[in-house]
Parts: structure tokens; C-alpha cells; sequence
């Protein structure tokens, strides 16, 4: 922070719960001043130093370090905030979200166990405050349009026929998980929110039996509107391609499903 800026923290439980009740500190008053206010606290920095920021709650405690600089505004390139990586986990790329509202994530920090059994999902606002924690044992895929993170369960990436919807417990949209006929292949959203699957399956490894599908999904409630199959020019792999006078190629309409 830079000299006289104002910060609001939050504390709260991995699942994303607000305590009612919280004692907030600060090591070193002649650097910032807080202002409790429950569950949060307002942080005005007050001269250059550093201090570190305390919430009790219930006999256990969270801590935050805090940079004040001496300098009118922060430089570019200069950290905000940093969000610890867990130990003993991978970490990997951040999700995006899509924010519907003030309670929302702005992304999501994503580290997996080197095993691939599992992955801890941080949904942190674009401030750097923990919206909720979960541990997902499936591969995070992408944030929907309800602010929510969408999975497919089962060892990280591998192929999977679930995919699951997580959120923080106070969501207008509940989580929900939908079993498919196949594997998820692939997906698409539209602005309303509906999802679309690619979902293929794999009979005894017959490729004369393989077929493949669009699904649609509710994403509010994960239920299945609609399923349509799909040409096999559109997903088949093998055999061989005659020669004919004239051949016209063009992209495909359904995206990277491949050329139609």
C-alpha cells in the first residue's frame, strides 16, 4: 500500500463461512490503523514500514503481512497482494471467473497433487480475498456464468464422465454434477449460461460403433435440456479418404470439433 491508501480485509473459513465475531490487531499501530468491523476490518496506512495483520477467531488465528511504501503511488509491476502457494502441491494456471456479483470470485487459483488425485481450488477476488476453498478430486476446467467453477471429477487429466459445478456456499446457484453416456471431450457457454458437451464414446474400442454427441445442460441446475448426435465427419479419425475431382474444405461451425 502507499501512504494514507485504504484497504478492507476479510477473514473467513476455507469453505467460504463468515465468523460473527472476529479480534483484529495490528503489530504496528505507527504504520496502519485498523478499524474493526466484524468479520472485516478497515486498514488505513497511516507511514512507511511494515506490519502484520491478525484475526482471532475462536482460539485459532490467520495472519497477513503488510508493505506500506514510501512513495506517492505504487510503481507498475509492483505485488499488490500474493496469495501463498500450498506446499508439497503443483501449482497451476489460473482460471478466470465470471463475477455476477460482489460476493463472487474473480479467479481461481488452481494447485494440484503431483499424484493427480486431487486439486485445491482458491477462489480469490481481483483484491486478493478468499472467497472459499475447496478440494475438487477432479481436473478444474472453467469458471461458468454464475460465478461458479466447473469440473470434470476423476484423475486430473484424464478422461471423465462427470462433470461437476462448485461454488461458494452462500451461490443463488446451487452445485450440481451430471454423469454423461461418454467421455467429455470438450465445451462451450453461452450468455444465458447453458452449456454445451461434446461427449463421445468408445464400445469395446469398436471404432465402427464410436459415436458422438453435443449435450446440452442447465447450467444452473446441471439437468440435461437436450442431446443431438453428431455426423461422424465430424470427430472420426481413422480410415481412409478417397480423392475426388473437387474438394472444398472449410472450419468447422461447432468450433474445434474439427473440419465439417
Amino acid at each position: 500500500m502507499t501512504a494514507r491508501e485504504d484497504r478492507v480485509v476479510m477473514v473467513a473459513t476455507r469453505s467460504g463461512k463468515v465468523p460473527a465475531r472476529v479480534e483484529w490487531t495490528v503489530s504496528n499501530p505507527a504504520v496502519a490503523a485498523i478499524t474493526p468491523r466484524g468479520s472485516t476490518a478497515d486498514i488505513k496506512a497511516t507511514s512507511p514500514g511494515r506490519a502484520v495483520v491478525t484475526a482471532r477467531v475462536d482460539g485459532r488465528t490467520a495472519s497477513t503481512a503488510l508493505t506500506v511504501a514510501d512513495e506517492p503511488e505504487l510503481r507498475f509491476g509492483t505485488i499488490r497482494w500474493a496469495v501463498a502457494p500450498i506446499a508439497g502441491m503443483t501449482a497451476r494456471p489460473l482460471i478466470e471467473a465470471s463475477r455476477v456479483d460482489d460476493d463472487g470470485a474473480d479467479l481461481f487459483a488452481v494447485d494440484a497433487d503431483p499424484m493427480k488425485r486431487f486439486a485445491v481450488v482458491r477462489a480469490l477476488t481481483a483484491r486478493g480475498t478468499l472467497v472459499w476453498q475447496a478440494t475438487v478430486r477432479g481436473t478444474p476446467w472453467a469458471g461458468d456464468r454464475f460465478g461458479g467453477l466447473l469440473a470434470r471429477l476423476g484423475p486430473l487429466d484424464q478422461p471423465s464422465r462427470t462433470l461437476a459445478r462448485f461454488d461458494r456456499p452462500r451461490s443463488k446457484v446451487p452445485a450440481w454434477r451430471y454423469k454423461a453416456r461418454g467421455d467429455i471431450d470438450d465445451f462451450a457457454e453461452s450468455d444465458d449460461g447453458t452449456i454445451y458437451l461434446t461427449v463421445q464414446t468408445h464400445p469395446r474400442l469398436n471404432a465402427r460403433n464410436e459415436n458422438s454427441q453435443i449435450v446440452v445442460l442447465d447450467g444452473k441446475t446441471g439437468l440435461e435440456t437436450g442431446h443431438f448426435a453428431l455426423p461422424a465427419s465430424t470427430w472420426q479419425t481413422t480410415g481412409n479418404c478417397v480423392p475426388k475431382g473437387t474438394l472444398v474444405r472449410r472450419p468447422s461451425e461447432l468450433g474445434s470439433l474439427g473440419e465439417a
